[in-house]
């Protein structure tokens, strides 16, 4: 089932957003992504079609949820750089300087250090040339969280070995069986094989050094490529937007609903939900939305539509036009700090959202089958790039749970408790590491 806004709704939006949006300069400007990606092939900054073919085309626009709006909850009603006029305002203030500096703490716990950093990519980086030799032509490039900077201790690392030519299943699956191969020669290692999935995998477990990440490998995934350039981009236009997701994922990973493996929710649908939830907050304008108002030339992956703003100039006057307050080179968001913006994200995942899609776009099209809303799915998380599917694939079993989690994060913090608490594992909880985004 094709779901869309009526097409005078639509037009009325977009007329709106144009008379909004005049004046903003169209000319173009040097990007705000990829900066802090090592081995970014020079395609993606190629133009439109530079990265796969045009075949496939969607149409229409389907719109997020609800309308953004200013945070309302007495907890998150002003910040420490706005004076209150009344104790409560001041006490709700400090609560969320508070809850800030506790994120803060949080990621300064469980970042990588230096030393872990250039481990990992010293082994990324010999694992390269290992494939290169076997795989002539072919190059290894790595999306998720080594890509956005949300590696954490303990995570794995998303790589994609490019490889011209081999676009099938069974060509990818043949690809795989050379990488195994190739490891199995240079390691001693036995690769496992997850070629069933969806994006056949290979992951490598490297048993000479306990210290190094799990690695695994797909073959041209260009769509998870283009998908980490996006929250790039996103943590550019905010840069708190890293902090506030590390705090996310370190919490969901200790309450065990941090493995899409297990049905529960992945790293790259988490992060997506903070940016749905600063968009509603007025904090962040949707980079592909600007795109498409902009009139930018459509930038093609794999028959998907992949643009979206890069302009600094354009994504801060809209940011502006939005209530963002720029300070310091830090975006102070109206109504809030970090910690404001955590209870905000838990306040509404545990008890606004009442099911249907979380989209960080409005101009996009998004199918969703019949089924999925008759059976009252809940965490449907829109990918960015494929509109219509759901990167978060909840198993309904596990949605209860999953919502109750969020119900008791919001609760204990609005009551005063603490983040490194509220982050203790939960009982039977083993460790897990998913697609860190």
């Amino acid at each position: 089932m094709l779901v869309v806004l009526p097409r005078r709704a639509r037009r009325v939006l977009e007329a709106a957003l144009r008379r909004q949006l005049s004046g903003v300069a169209s000319k173009d400007a040097p990007s705000l992504v990829g900066q802090s990606l090592s081995w970014v092939p020079p395609r993606f900054s190629e133009g439109p079609g530079a990265w796969g073919s045009s075949s496939r085309r969607r149409r229409a626009a389907f719109p997020q949820p609800s309308e953004a709006g200013a945070v309302t909850d007495p907890a998150l009603a002003s910040s420490p750089s706005s004076p209150s006029s009344s104790s409560g305002g001041g006490r709700a203030a400090r609560r969320s300087q508070q809850l800030t500096d506790e994120i803060d703490a949080l990621v300064q716990k469980w970042q990588a250090s230096e030393e872990q950093l250039r481990r990992r990519d010293e082994a990324v980086q010999d694992l390269r040339r290992q494939l290169q030799a076997a795989i002539p032509g072919s190059d290894l490039l790595p999306f998720g969280s080594v890509a956005t900077g949300l590696w954490l201790k303990g995570s794995d690392v998303d790589l994609s070995l490019q490889v011209p030519g081999s676009e099938g299943r069974v060509e990818t699956k043949m690809v795989l069986h050379r990488v195994g191969a190739a490891i199995h020669r240079f390691s001693g290692d036995k690769a496992e094989r997850r070629l069933t999935a969806r994006v056949p995998v290979l992951r490598w477990t490297p048993s000479h050094d306990k210290n190094l990440p799990c690695c695994d490998i797909s073959v041209n995934n260009l769509l998870a490529l283009a998908n980490s350039k996006l929250i790039c981009a996103y943590i550019a236009a905010e840069p708190g937007l890293r902090n506030l997701a590390v705090a996310i994922k370190t919490w969901a990973r200790a309450r065990g609903i941090n493995d899409r493996s297990r049905g529960t929710l992945s790293s790259f649908a988490l992060t997506l939900m903070a940016v749905h939830v600063l968009q509603r907050q007025r904090i962040l304008p949707s980079l592909q939305d600007l795109a498409v108002l902009r009139g930018e030339p459509r930038y093609e992956v794999m028959g998907f539509d992949c643009r979206f703003c890069t302009d600094p100039e354009v994504i801060s006057q809209e940011a502006a036009r939005l209530g963002t307050l720029h300070r310091d080179d830090e975006i102070r968001p109206r109504g809030g700090n970090l910690g404001a913006l955590l209870l905000a994200f838990f306040k509404y995942f545990g008890s606004e959202y009442r099911g249907g899609v979380i989209a960080v776009r409005s101009s996009a099209t998004t199918e969703v089958k019949a089924s999925e809303w008759a059976s009252g799915r809940f965490f449907l998380v829109d990918n960015p790039f494929e509109p219509g599917k759901d990167v978060a694939n909840v198993d309904t079993g596990q949605q209860t749970r999953i919502r109750e989690e969020f119900r008791r994060a919001y609760n204990h913090l609005r009551r005063g408790g603490s983040l490194e608490e509220l982050c203790k594992r939960a009982e039977g909880n083993s460790d897990s590491d998913d697609d860190p985004m």
